[in-house]
């Protein structure tokens, strides 16, 4: 075992680009059978054939990409809020009931919702990993994380945050994301949920993961820390561990062993403390 204490993974990062307050919004009270047709409308739009060599499709998809992917955003809000009723529900049901409504086909896609039920000093809320799919430049998938509080009877929107490409040209930011995926880490203290968010970034025939840390506090999503790009495509293996670290399973390069990586988890973000082969333990 070695220390890596001074590779703190404290990178540039571009998550939780946008944090909302919803708490004085009305929910919407249309019927669930309409909003299922309606959402499937919308990702209709988003999922039109849009060709890299055909400039028009290109231009058509992204004059609409951002505006009807606000609807279904709106729609999502909504339906947790009509659909979930706080003290009868629980993760799994959360998750089948979102995956049905954004059409994710859990056999045959990569997309999936993730969803935590978590009580924090400040409260119980429902925290979920929302993963929408388009088809742009190749891959191009919304992913959001949106925080929802107990409001004595509903889940109503606290709180949003973009797991978005990072805004600036660049190595390493080439590529789009897709396949937003939550991990819940075991709590340093009860006032703040730590996770794990993982996504692939398709740079085209090439695959990496990006990783990112970060936290709710009841108001906001907060970035903490990421990790290099983990290589190849396939998607790695985060365990959460009870002292509220985590290790991450990885392959080293496109054709080398399994690696596994353990962090150690402080107020300040995760350290590095211990690396090993896969098949060594």
């Amino acid at each position: 075992m070695r220390s890596t204490r001074s590779r703190v993974a404290a990178l540039t990062i571009c998550l939780c680009t946008a944090n909302h307050l919803a708490a004085a919004q009305q929910p919407d009270t249309t019927p669930s059978a309409d909003r299922f047709a309606r959402v499937a409308q919308l990702l209709d739009r988003l999922r039109q054939p849009t060709s890299t060599f055909d400039p028009p499709s290109i231009a058509r998809y992204m004059r609409i990409r951002d505006g009807v992917t606000e609807e279904i955003l709106a729609e999502v809000d909504a339906f947790v809020t009509e659909r979930f009723i706080p003290g009868q529900t629980d993760e799994a049901h959360v998750r089948a009931d979102m995956d049905a409504l954004l059409h994710h086909l859990p056999e045959i896609s990569l997309e999936a919702t993730s969803a935590f039920l978590v009580t924090l000093t400040t409260g119980r809320y429902l925290v979920v990993g929302i993963d929408i799919p388009r088809i742009g430049d190749g891959p191009d998938d919304a992913m959001w994380l949106r925080a929802y509080r107990d409001d004595g009877g509903q889940f109503v929107r606290v709180a949003a945050a973009e797991f978005a490409q990072d805004r600036r040209r660049g190595p390493g930011n080439d590529g789009s994301l897709m396949s937003l995926q939550l991990t819940g880490l075991e709590p340093l203290s009860a006032a703040r949920f730590w996770f794990v968010a993982t996504a692939s970034r398709r740079q085209g025939a090439l695959a990496t993961v990006v990783l990112r840390i970060g936290r709710f506090d009841g108001e906001r999503f907060t970035a903490v820390a990421a990790a290099p790009d983990i290589f190849p495509s396939v998607s790695p293996t985060v365990r959460s561990l009870s002292d509220g670290g985590f290790t991450i399973q990885r392959r080293a390069s496109r054709y080398g062993k399994g690696i596994i990586e353990r962090y150690a988890m402080t107020e300040q973000g995760p350290i590095k403390v211990d690396e090993w082969d896969a098949d060594s333990r």
